[in-house]
């Protein structure tokens, strides 16, 4: 079961290329979703403090932490530290990025850094991020001209977060090192050798032996430290990862062995249960203009 979150603000009529949310909803652990999307997200911290996972690492937010997530990052909000965890979320679509770029100023770039994974926390002083922030969580008036004048500040945001980015390349916020998810170090080691051996036998049997552990044991920490089992993860993570291969093979005859899945009955059922459509389904919609279809939801099981 699932409660849809209804943001104080919400600019979703102005693009749809882009959305803008502004919410202080109650955060917990029990009833946060584990989520991916087909663009990217700016989660910016205004009040308050939270703890995020990505993966394989919890992270510590407090005001004036932005986090930026690249498309198909699992990823969620686990719990609020304070009786106030104030937010705004930016969703932006890869096509509406690279409309906006040149040559010379590639506005995906905040999203790229050296390392594993596609997430990078950057910290800015929280009176500076509400300034920034302001234009953005007013909603627009009707006047000619607005809705423009309101997309030249998200432009501006963005380049002054790629400008950021670039400063702070070496000195991204680490992962929380006092959390109970990060005190079996072993975790995220599985994740790791997952993620770099999405095409092999990856049964918990063998991950297991790999990492010389019961299997029963590695079963149970990998769902208390993740907040979903073993094997959803992995198929989660090979459905993601086939959406890169289809991108560029065009073929889901060509992929599913690539991504892990032993038959291609298996991985055309699998692929239509998570995204809702078929490869072939998909291919086109990635053929035509992309637009941000994102629902804000909790689960309230």
């Amino acid at each position: 079961m699932t409660k849809q979150i209804v943001p104080s603000v919400a600019n979703t009529m102005i693009s749809d290329r882009f959305e803008v949310f502004l919410v202080d909803d109650f955060v917990s652990e029990e009833n946060t979703l584990y989520h991916y999307h087909d663009f990217y997200e700016i989660h910016c911290t205004l009040e308050g403090e939270g703890v995020f996972y990505v993966d394989n690492h919890e992270y510590h937010l407090r005001p004036g932490t932005v986090t930026l997530i690249s498309p198909n990052d699992l990823h969620r909000v686990l719990s609020q530290k304070t009786e106030s965890f104030r937010r705004c979320y930016i969703f932006v679509t890869p096509q509406y990025l690279q409309s906006h770029s040149t040559s010379r100023s590639d506005l995906a770039d905040a999203f790229r850094f050296l390392g594993s994974g596609h997430n990078r926390f950057l910290q800015l002083d929280p009176n500076e991020l509400e300034s920034l922030l302001a234009p953005l969580n007013q909603e627009p008036g009707t006047a000619y001209g607005e809705d423009l004048e309101y997309e030249v500040y998200l432009l501006r945001f963005l380049i002054f977060l790629n400008r950021l980015s670039q400063k702070q390349e070496h000195s991204l916020v680490s992962p929380s090192t006092n959390s109970p998810n990060n005190k079996d170090a072993l975790i995220p080691q599985v994740i790791d050798y997952i993620n770099e051996n999405l095409e092999a036998s990856l049964t918990l049997d063998s991950l297991a032996e790999k990492f010389y552990t019961n299997k029963y044991s590695l079963s149970r920490s990998f769902k208390k430290a993740s907040g979903i089992n073993l094997h959803s993860f992995i198929l989660k993570k090979r459905l993601l990862y086939s959406k890169q291969l289809l991108r560029k093979y065009r073929s889901s005859t060509e992929v599913y062995s690539l991504c892990g899945f032993q038959s291609y009955t298996h991985f055309l059922r699998a692929f239509k249960e998570e995204f809702h459509i078929t490869p072939k389904e998909f291919l086109k919609r990635e053929s035509q203009n992309q637009v941000v279809l994102f629902d804000h939801y909790e689960n309230v099981d």
